[in-house]
């Protein structure tokens, strides 16, 4: 887990989206499911990094499954 001198504690959506891969439309979605928490500065949402740093990684690991097995002997 991060600790607070590695990242900033709050980020803008944009900033976000780009250092998570998670899109601006789910970002919403998370932040009105409260899954995301974020504050409210003038017009500006920043995004609890450090907080949505640790929802990712409780997140479970991805399961990737091999689709088509090489034939012994086939040439790859």
């Amino acid at each position: 887990m991060a600790t607070n001198h590695d990242h900033p504690h709050y980020v803008t959506i944009p900033e976000w989206v780009k250092r998570t891969g998670i899109s601006r439309a789910k970002t919403y979605e998370l932040l009105a499911e409260n899954v995301l928490q974020s504050r409210k500065i003038g017009a500006r949402t920043l995004v609890d990094f450090i907080a949505g740093l640790a929802w990712i990684d409780a997140q479970p690991a991805a399961k990737i499954r091999q689709r088509f097995k090489v034939m012994p002997g086939s040439k790859k």
